[in-house]
This record gives structure tokens, sequence and C-alpha cells, in this order.
């Protein structure tokens, strides 16, 4: 007996393709998944999953997203132009030269609108505000810290019965 199962969809590399599966009734069938408007039939989600991964890859617009990318204490800038075929990361091209992935290494990056000369000065300004204000807090605890436990001893020592 035929039955087909509409309603499933496939995700390749952040896309979302609706799915069909076509059955003959004697456990084998067809995948067919449709792309932009045209359908393509495959006999193994494998295969549709390869084939769909290629063609999205192929088919990936490039674009341009200037930003500033803030990676410790470094600061850079540059522009967003592709995601990555193989990690879905944004590539970024350096304005000092050179491409990355971003969200790569430790992903502990701030990416950030690309940032006007005045808006990088006053970002780096607060940057600066914000270890000198943890560096004086740091110095703060340091003076006002108490050894709780020993406190507690020497105050049980000090009223014990004799």
């Amino acid at each position: 007996m035929k039955q087909d199962v509409e309603g499933l969809t496939i995700t390749v590399r952040g896309r979302t393709f609706p799915v069909r599966v076509e059955s003959n009734g004697e456990d084998t069938g067809s995948f067919i998944v449709d792309v932009d408007g045209s359908e393509k039939r495959f006999d193994q989600w494998a295969g549709m999953h390869s084939w769909l991964s290629d063609a999205v890859r192929k088919s990936t617009p490039k674009f341009d997203i200037p930003v500033t990318v803030v990676d410790g204490d470094r600061v850079r800038n540059g522009t967003v132009y592709a995601v990555h075929a193989g990690t879905d990361r944004p590539m970024v091209r350096w304005d000092d030269g050179g491409t990355e992935q971003l969200g790569g290494r430790f992903g502990g990056q701030i990416v950030l609108r690309r940032l006007t000369r005045d808006a990088s000065a006053e970002y780096t300004r607060l940057r600066q505000a914000v270890v000198d204000a943890l560096a004086e807090r740091k110095v703060f605890e340091e003076a006002h810290n108490i050894d709780l436990k020993s406190a507690i001893e020497s105050e049980m020592n000090s009223a014990a019965v004799s």
C-alpha cells in the first residue's frame, strides 16, 4: 500500500528545506526535497543531505558586513564576507591583512558593528575604566578581607570554659 509522509524538514548549513517521503508500499520509497521551488528525488536520506550540503555551500552568497572585533586586549577592524563551508562560522577579512573564522579559539570574542575612530577611542577608555575599577575593588577587598575560620576559632578558644 502506497503511503506518503509530508511535513518533514531537513536543515543543512542553516537553511531548512521541506521533505516529502513517497513510499511504494514495499518498504522502499523516495525522499523528495523542495529546493527553491524545484523538487529533487533521493533514495537515501544521507545522499539527500550530502547533495544539499554541496548545493548550499556553492550557492552561499557573499556579503560585506563591517565589524569591530574585540578579542582579549586586541581590537581589530574587518569585514565579515562569508560563512565557512565546514564550520558555519562567519569568515572575516581583517583590514590589517589576513582572514579568520570568528568564534574560533576560545569563543571569547565580542563582535560590534564597525566603530568609528571616536567610538573606538571611547570603547578603549571604557574598557580601561573597567580594568582600573576591578583593580581598585581587589585592593579594597584585600584590605577588608577576613579569615573567617581563624576568627571563629579565636572566638571559640577565648570563650572556652576553664
